[in-house]
């Protein structure tokens, strides 16, 4: 029978490998010449088809059926050959970088380098993965030429040169993070004469007479050695240490190899001498078969631990952090599975792609047992990460309830080294002081001298941080955070987060940052200022209130708040009507606190039920920066209010399966413009505040239907994923479990 692509993929998955090499033989040619297009290199072009397939096996069970599957493999690989194009430009830039050094100085230079990273190299290997590790092993180690590395790894010279190019500059880049700067060229030059030094004459002749005679007549050579360590990347043993030695020109392996157990300890494998030792070739042979029989017999990896495995090692975007499936699989394994997820989480923050290292640093909240392992390694990368989202990410991976004065002392230098770091490490001590205010003392004796920093980032995240201290502000940070009002010319549209803290740092102040005031009158008078207006007229509520008879807006400030204070005070003694409340909804003050009244009130408040859904109904036209939140308390004390009303979910909630959609329709403009479809407005309809109610989700997942089922399978597929809530819907709102079952 001639089975076409999606059946023959969907066998594969199912353990066929005859119906891969069918997709092989279909595919191939064109994958590699629109590789061969773009690259305009044959070995880039192999490299190109073979991850692009590699991509197809590992995501066999889980690519959507939709279109045809040459379309899939089309947009693999050009995305690969992008990937692979911005790499060699990199590493071009690193070569020139290398060209131009002086080469009366270059002897010295390298020298001083090698000094450097030899200390390091063993753990830089050891933080490679194995196929990666065992390219530099090969080249450097064994010294073969690209085409023996690809004969001996199964695959092309031109593969095996990329593969190499690719460990090297993640070798560079673990260097890099410990403080040694060295273009990719030159570390290869240097692993090339300084990896393997001569082993003395006088010590090799001890060797040799000394080793027991069944060891030395059955000397292994290194092509053994060689096939020992292919051997071990294709099983995926996780960690293992041959001990060889050199013997006349060839290797000969001592009967010693130690293999990482499942269960973290390390067991001894001795090879014992006479029939199926190390006697003879065959008994070579039936030595190493029988180490991996003995590994093969352990128990399997579990599901949970190689599910976490691919979501660590993916590239894709994520929807929210940590990712939400990995809390499930973590809580899954057991304590020895438990150690090698840690493991796999450490060596993936180490990752040259920060979406992995934001993902791995956002999981060690799920490993308490381990934190204060953690803690110097992700101290170790704040110190050298230039990527403010990975830093953001690794510093909150420190837990706040053992946090020590030394970790904070570490941290604050940290802050002062590294820029890039200050922001994550200011959300840190942030974090800290709240929930744990006993730490202020602590930090109130740490950061002041911080403000005297030279670099202006520095100086504001220590200041945003003292200026939040919970019992004791300091008025010191006003000078630091001034600087974040003045925005940047030639932006009239934007401003960044540093002016939004700011405004909330000197909110927080009041009277003692009376001084700033002219500096935020100042900042409403930007085209940057209509988009701050309710900030800035709430900091100078805050720290000027003297001065709402020359500004009509802070005088309605003012008089909202105390209009919202006098509210709340006759609530507590029950003398608010609903009416009043219901009348407090038109006060951006009030709001908040007379929806949670009318919500606790329940069905008492039936007679405000009109009045809020009009204001539901209305929010797509509120500006205010907390208008989700207000909206979705709005919805929640009309469900509390009225039990028959819809169910209602947040439109962050759906942002992730919105993003997967956008992200699809971006590659299909036919679709994307299709008038049924109306992209245009749904689009601004998951930008808006408004909540969804499970009629309008269900609605739009019967438009995408309309146009084409697979728009639908998208959007379900991601909700499904990255909706925290879904395991539980068939309690809550049976008639969206329903249809959303309807795609597993």
């Amino acid at each position: 029978m001639n089975m076409d692509d999606w059946e023959l993929l969907r066998a594969y998955a199912d353990g066929s490998e005859t119906a891969f090499a069918q997709l092989l033989q279909r595919h191939a040619a064109s994958v590699y010449s629109t590789a061969l297009r773009q690259l305009r290199d044959q070995h880039f072009a192999e490299d190109v088809t073979q991850r692009t397939f590699s991509l197809l096996a590992q995501k066999s069970s889980s690519i959507p059926k939709r279109g045809v599957l040459a379309g899939w493999l089309y947009r693999t690989a050009c995305q690969v050959a992008s990937e692979v194009r911005r790499a060699d430009h990199r590493r071009r830039n690193r070569e020139n970088e290398a060209a131009r050094m002086n080469p009366s100085h270059l002897e010295a230079k390298t020298e001083s380098i090698w000094h450097e990273i030899e200390p390091l190299l063993d753990e830089g290997l050891s933080q490679l993965s194995e196929s990666d590790r065992l390219a530099i092993i090969l080249r450097y180690f064994q010294r073969q030429s690209a085409g023996e590395m690809g004969q001996s790894l199964g695959i092309s010279e031109g593969a095996a040169k990329m593969r190499l190019a690719r460990a090297i500059d993640k070798l560079r880049v673990f260097f890099e993070r410990r403080g040694v700067v060295v273009p990719a060229a030159i570390l290869g030059a240097l692993l090339s004469e300084q990896a393997v030094q001569a082993i003395p004459a006088a010590f090799l002749q001890t060797l040799t007479t000394s080793i027991a005679p069944p060891l030395a007549s059955g000397a292994v050579s290194s092509s053994v050695i060689t096939q020992i360590l292919i051997a071990m990347t294709k099983s995926k043993i996780k960690t293992a240490v041959l001990l060889g030695v050199l013997v006349l020109g060839g290797f000969a392996v001592v009967d010693l190899l130690t293999e990482a157990s499942d269960d973290g300890t390390s067991q001894s494998k001795t090879a014992s001498g006479g029939p199926g030792g190390h006697n003879s070739t065959a008994g070579q042979k039936s030595w190493v078969q029988g180490l991996f029989d003995r590994r093969a017999s352990r128990k399997v990896e579990s599901a949970a631990l190689t599910r976490l495995r691919e979501i660590i090692a993916s590239t894709d975007l994520d929807y929210r952090l940590p990712p939400i499936e990995s809390y499930g699989l973590i809580k899954q394994l057991e304590a020895t599975q438990r150690r090698a997820a840690f493991d796999l989480v450490m060596q993936a923050l180490e990752s040259p792609n920060w979406r992995v290292e934001c993902r791995a640093a956002s999981m060690l909240q799920y490993f308490p047992e381990f934190a204060a392992e953690a803690v110097p390694k992700v101290i170790a990368l704040l110190k050298v990460e230039k990527n403010e989202g990975v830093n953001r990410s690794l510093a909150s991976s420190i837990d706040w309830k053992t946090a020590r004065r030394d970790t904070m002392e570490t941290l604050a230098e940290t802050l002062q080294s590294n820029p890039a770091a200050a922001m994550g490490i200011g959300f840190w001590f942030n974090a800290l002081v709240k929930q744990y205010p006993e730490n202020e003392a602590s930090v109130l004796a740490i950061l002041p001298p911080l403000l005297r920093s030279a670099d202006p980032k520095v100086q504001f995240y220590a200041a945003d941080v003292l200026a939040r201290l919970p019992t004791q502000p300091q008025a010191s940070a006003i000078v630091a955070l001034l600087p974040a009002l003045k925005i940047v010319p030639g932006y009239a549209e934007t401003y960044n987060d540093m002016t939004i803290f700011a405004l909330w740092d000197l909110k927080k102040l009041g009277s003692q940052a009376r001084s700033a005031a002219e500096d935020v009158i100042a900042l409403s008078e930007t085209p940057q200022g209509k988009y701050l207006r309710d900030q800035i007229l709430d900091t100078l509520a805050a720290i000027a209130p003297d001065l709402r008879s020359e500004i009509p807006e802070l005088d309605a400030k003012l008089r909202a708040q105390e209009n919202a204070a006098a509210l709340e005070h006759r609530a507590t003694t029950s003398q608010v009507t609903i009416e009043e409340l219901t009348d407090s909804l038109n006060n951006r003050e009030a709001r908040m606190k007379s929806v949670s009244r009318l919500a606790e009130l329940g069905a008492d408040a039936t007679s405000a039920l009109p009045r809020l859904r009009e204001v539901l109904a209305a929010g797509g036209s509120d500006s205010d920066p907390n208008a989700n939140n207000f909206l979705y308390d709005v919805a929640m004390a009309i469900k509390k209010i009225d039990p028959t009303a819809p169910n209602y979910y947040r439109p962050e909630d759906l942002h992730g399966a919105y993003f997967q959609l956008m992200s699809y329709l971006e590659t299909d403009e036919t679709t994307r413009k299709n008038p049924q479809l109306g992209w245009p407005a749904m689009e601004n309809r998951f930008e808006s505040p408004k909540p969804f109610d499970t009629a309008e989700i269900i609605s739009i997942l019967n438009k995408l239907n309309s146009v084409d089922p697979v728009l639908r399978e998208v959007f379900v597929s991601t909700f499904r994923k990255s909706a925290g809530f879904v395991a539980t819907l068939d309690q809550t709102d049976p008639k969206l479990a329903k249809v959303l079952a309807v795609i597993p």
